[in-house]
């Protein structure tokens, strides 16, 4: 077996970051190598036994710098207890004495050091958490987990140290000692020659991942080799490890950095990628979040995943506004631009996203010959959701002066209000591809209310309106609602462009016979002002 040579300058490191134990601890790994080295047969003085006592102690010096530290609550738990013990003894069965508060006192002490009695194994955990942190490189929380591998190992090598070690065993356990000593205590100035190194390769194969694993123990060195790496492949290949997962919860994710880079220069293969990536962990909507927003950050080929994110998780707050970012980079005129509007102009991705301005000006923009019914009818079935009692849409009915396209209200955030402005932008654009009946079928889709105005504000400023569809339309107007300032506009543009007899017997006939004078008077007198009757 060949044996990984102990470099003096990863023992030096190791030495310098934790001092007398550090010291301690490469003494025993300079026996145990000598150990190994020696030309001696299997059972002379239990010789795989020793190296193994060798190794296993080299491995729980390091942590134990950190022992003393550990001891405080330990010491300061078990002092609780006897207080609390000889505050109970004297009151216990002695009349008027407080003995049940001293009890639960002394109870109560004694759970907490049963807690912490508890944790003794997850604090060993954490001194190696501690003792990575204090040489600065945070663990990653997914791949090669290199705390995990320090406790699996230091398990392993107490086992081979009570059993029928050979020197087979203490030879690989040795490599994976240097290896775990080497993947965290490397001296930077050679973890990063030998990152560099490896991020010039164009076509990584597994024997190239296996050495990168081994450089790499925190966030920081995975993101220094994205930042350096030449090819797309080494996303691929580095996938099944787990150290480009996304984190589970809030924190940096390195591949954004491969992701920004990479992806100027062949974004098709970092796009599928991403897209592997993003099947790999679309039941999680963290992990998603993070794919997504490296997609939006990639442009607009990458722009449909966070489509597949709104629609698998809905748009939390977080993949709603990455939702109207992606509106904003993609190309106007895209289906993707529409996909995603039908998602974030619903009532709870708007109130999530918390502005839609952005949605709104590219569905508009992005008028066509090809999308303008699609769209003219997406945004009339948003306008059409809104309830009622919701905004501006509560006003709507009794204010009748005015024209729809100077509709105005208080919040500018308004649903209702800007999706009105919208649809009006929209149809001004859509002049230009549709005939007015095609308009009009669309905005028949409307809620009555809002499609009287509708119809009557494109009767009075849609190009090529007959004279006979704006006379018809007063007249339907006048038999069945009350006025509105879109009614006068159209009012004005059949007097000005007509003689009154085309229009003056028919709007006389929906108006219907004026009351007389004593049906006036007695309506005045009751209040009761009947349709007829105005």
């Amino acid at each position: 077996m060949t044996l990984l040579p102990a470099e003096p300058a990863l023992l030096d490191h190791i030495v310098v970051e934790f001092g007398d134990y550090g010291r301690r601890a490469v003494e025993f790994l300079r026996t145990a190598e000598e150990l190994l080295t020696l030309d001696l047969d299997e059972s002379a003085a239990r010789l795989p036994e020793s190296i193994a006592y060798c190794l296993r102690e080299a491995m729980k010096t390091i942590p134990a710098s950190h022992e003393a530290e550990q001891q405080g609550p330990w010491k300061a738990a078990s002092r609780a207890v006897t207080a609390a013990r000889r505050r109970y003894e004297p009151v216990r069965g002695v009349p008027g004495e407080d003995e049940e508060g001293a009890l639960r006192d002394l109870l109560s002490a004694i759970d907490a050091l049963e807690q912490i009695h508890a944790q003794e194994g997850v604090h060993q955990r954490r001194l190696i958490a501690i003792m990575v942190n204090r040489t600065g490189t945070v663990p990653l929380s997914a791949g090669t987990a290199p705390i995990r591998k320090y406790q699996e190992l230091l398990e392993e090598l107490d086992t081979a140290l009570h059993s029928a070690a050979t020197i087979e065993l203490v030879g690989a356990l040795w490599n994976r000692c240097i290896g775990t000593l080497r993947q965290l205590f490397l001296p930077p100035d050679l973890r990063y020659v030998e990152l560099s190194s490896l991020a010039a390769i164009p076509t990584p194969g597994r024997v190239e991942v296996e050495q990168l694993l081994t450089l790499i123990a925190g966030p920081n060195h995975l993101r220094y080799f994205l930042t350096q790496v030449c090819d797309p492949s080494w996303l691929e290949e580095l996938t099944d490890s787990g150290v480009l997962d996304p984190p589970a919860e809030n924190g940096p994710w390195p591949a954004f950095a491969a992701v920004d880079r990479l992806g100027r220069e062949d974004p098709g293969q970092v796009v599928a990628w991403l897209e592997r990536m993003y099947d790999r962990h679309k039941t999680d909507s963290t992990r998603c979040w993070f794919i997504a927003r490296a997609a939006v950050e990639l442009g607009a080929t990458a722009l449909p995943i966070v489509l597949r994110a709104l629609r698998d998780h809905g748009p939390s707050p977080a993949l709603a506004s990455l939702g109207v970012w992606a509106v904003e980079r993609a190309d106007a005129t895209s289906d993707l631009v529409e996909s995603l509007a039908d998602l974030l102009l619903n009532g709870h991705a708007w109130r999530s996203a918390g502005y839609a301005d952005p949605v709104l000006e590219q569905v508009a923009l992005g008028l066509n010959d090809v999308n303008a019914a699609r769209r003219l009818q997406l945004l009339c079935w948003k306008l059409g959701a809104v309830t009622e009692d919701a905004g501006g849409r509560r006003w709507f009915e009794y204010e009748r002066a005015g024209s729809i396209s100077e509709w105005g209200d208080d919040d500018p955030d308004d649903r209702f209000g800007a999706l009105l402005k919208a649809l009006v932008r929209a149809l001004q654009r859509s002049w230009e591809w549709l005939t007015i009946d095609q308009i009009l079928t669309v905005v028949d889709s409307l809620p009555d209310v809002v499609r009287v105005r509708v119809r009557a504000w494109l009767l009075a400023f849609a190009p090529g309106v007959e004279l006979d569809a704006m006379i018809d339309e007063l007249a339907r107007a006048m038999a069945e609602r009350e006025p509105t300032g879109d009614d006068l506009a159209v009012m004005d543009r059949v007097v000005a462009g007509s003689d009154p007899a085309e229009y003056e017997q028919r709007w006389a006939e929906a108006l219907g016979d004026a009351p007389s004078v004593v049906e006036v008077a007695q309506a005045l007198a009751a209040r009761e002002l009947s349709p007829a009757v105005r």
